[in-house]
């Protein structure tokens, strides 16, 4: 989610996730799990915006698919690019036309 954000240039980062790694070894609630930090609080409205549009048009492909961007190869379960952090982009008509 974080990449996704920062590839609409949503500047944040994800917090806590090292303390994952104690998983087991001390108790984890919602406060002790990893989450995304947003840099300008600013940005607020458009990060939430960006995640419920995100939601509510999941489409990730079960197969490999090619970014429209770079034009790097990404496995299916990429919902960003590896390479160049563009969102993943369903293949539409107009692409064949």
């Amino acid at each position: 989610m974080c990449g996704l954000l920062t590839s609409q240039h949503i500047d944040c980062e994800v917090r806590g996730e090292n303390l994952f790694s104690l998983q087991g070894e001390v108790p984890f609630d919602e406060t002790t799990l990893p989450y995304i930090w947003l840099n300008e609080p600013e940005q607020f409205q458009a990060a939430k915006q960006l995640i419920k549009d995100y939601d509510a048009h999941q489409h990730f492909p079960n197969v490999d698919w090619r970014c429209h961007q770079c034009g790097e190869m990404n496995e299916g379960n990429f919902a960003v690019c590896w390479h160049c952090g563009e969102s993943y982009q369903p293949i539409s008509r107009s692409d064949f036309e």
